[in-house]
């Protein structure tokens, strides 16, 4: 069974706000881990949740394994994306 991406309004916009090239390389990603979403990414340390490595970028995921849901809680460049 495949597990579905939900976005917040704000990650949608910050998306948009994205060179083309990476949006696209994100949704590529996205896509990706649709099957196996725990193969892909990392557990955070000091922190629920988990981490996906876009390029410079990072998505901060929350995975519900009974619901097959991946929710981005947050987007953005890795130098700024987990203060």
């Amino acid at each position: 069974m495949t597990y579905k991406v939900y976005f917040s309004d704000h990650d949608l916009k910050q998306i948009k706000k994205l060179d083309p090239e990476v949006q696209e390389r994100m949704l590529c990603v996205l896509e990706r881990i649709l099957y196996r979403p725990h193969h892909f990414v990392r557990k955070l340390a000091g922190r629920l949740g988990y981490r996906l490595r876009v390029g410079d970028y990072r998505l901060l995921l929350e995975i519900d394994d009974k619901e097959f849901a991946i929710h981005v809680n947050e987007l953005g460049y890795r130098s700024s994306v987990y203060r």
